[in-house]
């Protein structure tokens, strides 16, 4: 009797031994487990990370590259336009104003009668007719400036040339107060002087409107944090903006972070981080920005639902380590000593 009470006694000590011991071994391998899993999980969220970065990096600089092109083009298509146009009318005021030098050349009376020069006036579509002498003072025309000095008629001093030239010719073209007014000086053919005409085309702002270079930034399609922007480089103020706050404001970059032709760099957009690209032509810094949550949203969620996935399936690995750790702890306490067995049934 008292050697079975030994044995007992020997083998449940024995198994709580085994018992603490595979608790201890459970526990290690729960450890051991999540570390691996979690170098895993971070390294494969960052290597996906990155790579998804860096892709959505190079496609927003193309797609800013794009746009740049497409506004460079507008500008181009623009300038060529509205130049086409404004030499038509440059032509057209010259030919008024040699066509008045023969008038004159051919009928001088016409200088001494103001109603035959309102007809004129009227029958070319003019402002305003001044006529000068040798010296430049105003003799005839339908302006005030009749019988004043040069120097109180606009663009007079300017047109002297012609007083002696008789080949010479020159426009001005001049906004006052949002109307463009055309200044054309031709040489007098009947004797020295000037014939100076002032107009300004019908329907001149409505045509050169359509080529607005405001307009050139209105056909990219900007989402919010992105915008595009036209730089005058002499005035450095923006011409044009898809936000019209900044229009005519002095632009807010370093000219010396436009060095190159073409070229991007990190800046501050609407208070967040943000990608600028530029492009320059020979009158206008073109730029186009995209702040950081719109380049690097889809990176962003893809992340963020990764890492959530991974979170659960670290949960479901532990459930599975513990539930294959309990498995075979029940098939260890199925091998309990047959002493310990048999003890326990004579008792």
């Amino acid at each position: 009797m008292f050697r079975k009470c030994i044995r007992f006694i020997t083998g449940f000590v024995s198994c709580q031994r085994k018992e603490k011991k595979m608790k201890s071994r459970f526990k290690k391998i729960y450890i051991v487990t999540s570390v691996i899993y979690i170098i895993v999980s971070f390294v494969l969220t960052f290597c996906i990370s990155y790579s998804m970065g860096v892709i959505a990096h190079n496609q927003s600089v193309k797609i800013l590259k794009d746009r740049l092109e497409k506004t460079d083009k507008n500008i181009t298509l623009f300038e060529k336009e509205k130049n086409q146009y404004i030499d038509q009318i440059t032509d057209d005021s010259e030919a008024k104003a040699e066509a008045l030098a023969v008038m004159i050349m051919q009928n001088p009376s016409m200088l001494k009668d103001a109603e035959s020069l309102e007809d004129v006036r009227l029958a070319l579509e003019l402002i305003d007719i001044n006529i000068t002498d040798k010296d430049g003072v105003v003799i005839a025309g339908t302006s005030a400036f009749t019988g004043g000095a040069f120097e109180e008629c606009d663009y007079i001093p300017d047109f002297m040339p012609a007083v002696s030239d008789k080949q010479f010719v020159k426009t001005f073209i001049e906004n006052r107060n949002g109307t463009e007014y055309i200044f054309t000086g031709v040489s007098r053919l009947d004797k020295g002087g000037i014939i100076q005409i002032i107009s300004s085309p019908m329907y001149y702002d409505t045509i050169t409107g359509s080529w607005d270079i405001k307009k050139a930034v209105n056909n990219s399609n900007i989402e919010n944090n992105e915008c595009i922007g036209i730089i005058d480089k002499k005035t450095y103020k923006y011409v044009s903006h898809t936000d019209s706050v900044y229009l005519l404001r002095g632009a807010q970059f370093e000219k010396s972070l436009f060095d190159d032709d073409e070229g991007s760099f990190e800046t501050v957009f609407e208070g967040e981080n943000a990608l600028l690209r530029y492009k320059q032509n020979e009158k206008y810094i073109i730029i186009s920005m995209r702040t950081d949550k719109i380049i690097y949203k889809e990176r962003n969620i893809i992340s963020a639902v990764l890492i959530s996935v991974l979170t659960v399936m670290l949960f479901v690995t532990l459930l599975l380590v513990r539930q294959a750790l309990i498995m075979s702890s029940t098939k260890n306490s199925d091998e309990i000593p047959k002493t310990l067995k048999e003890n326990e049934n004579e008792q």
